[in-house]
């Protein structure tokens, strides 16, 4: 049994360390805000420009146990992000199956399309043009788009979509989100929450690699939040997302 001085210094040392941290991470938030004129050498339909840390974003991973906080947390982290002139977006992974289109990853594809929950399908396929329009989405990312979002392939493409390996998919889907991530983080910084990643499979995990890929290079921070036990962000996973900066957030009880 330890003296009840030593907890107490062990208590306050791991309240400074979690404030600390979290504080890391707003710094993070605030440090994108305010370098926009940084997006300047992105434009919709070309490449991020190589120039250097200037319009790096940042991956970041709360980690807690459930009722910990986390979600009181990210929602923070978000709110501030928002005032802060980014574009937020969430997105939920849930322990049973979801509807199709309603997956965490079909969830965040409607919410960078600027989908509203409840919107129909005819409505879903013309946020798709109009992205295409816009530039933000490429005309050979259509098929990819309208499965994300749960919208019925044209002609012309059911084929290719019928054809297609799971594989082959799944690498057009992170591409696809890739490309539009990019092409949005141009026009201001973008923050994305995705909840409760130890439930998601390892195709979600797949894209979120993607994602943090973009991180590495845009102005774009990449929030996840996950339960300790089933942390499923491991090396092999941070060698998918390009080995960029990962700030790690234990939060402890509030």
């Amino acid at each position: 049994h330890r003296p009840d001085g030593e907890a107490h210094e062990e208590t306050a040392d791991e309240d400074a360390r979690q404030a600390g941290a979290q504080a890391g991470v707003e710094g993070e938030v605030a440090a994108l805000a305010e370098r926009p004129a940084e997006h300047g050498d992105v434009e919709p339909g070309g490449q991020h420009g190589a120039e250097g840390d200037a319009g790096e974003g940042h991956v970041v991973l709360l980690r807690g146990e459930a009722g910990i906080g986390k979600t009181r947390t990210a929602a923070e982290l978000l709110r501030m992000a928002a005032e802060r002139g980014f574009a937020c977006h969430r997105a939920l992974v849930l322990d049973f199956g979801a509807g199709k289109g309603q997956d965490a990853i079909g969830s965040l594809a409607r919410s960078l399309l600027g989908v509203v929950p409840g919107t129909g399908k005819e409505a879903r396929a013309s946020q798709i043009a109009a992205a295409i329009g816009a530039g933000l989405v490429d005309q050979s990312d259509l098929v990819y788009f309208n499965d994300l979002l749960d919208v019925a392939q044209p002609l012309e493409l059911r084929a290719i979509s019928d054809a297609m390996s799971i594989a082959t998919r799944q690498q057009g889907r992170e591409a696809a989100l890739q490309t539009l991530l990019r092409r949005l983080a141009a026009q201001k910084p973008v923050m994305i929450l995705v909840e409760d990643i130890h439930w998601a499979d390892p195709a979600v995990l797949s894209v979120l690699a993607a994602l943090a890929r973009v991180a590495n290079e845009a102005p774009v921070i990449l929030a996840m939040t996950t339960r300790i036990e089933g942390d499923p962000i491991d090396a092999e996973w941070r060698g998918q997302a390009g080995g960029g900066a990962l700030a790690i957030v234990d939060l402890g009880p509030l």
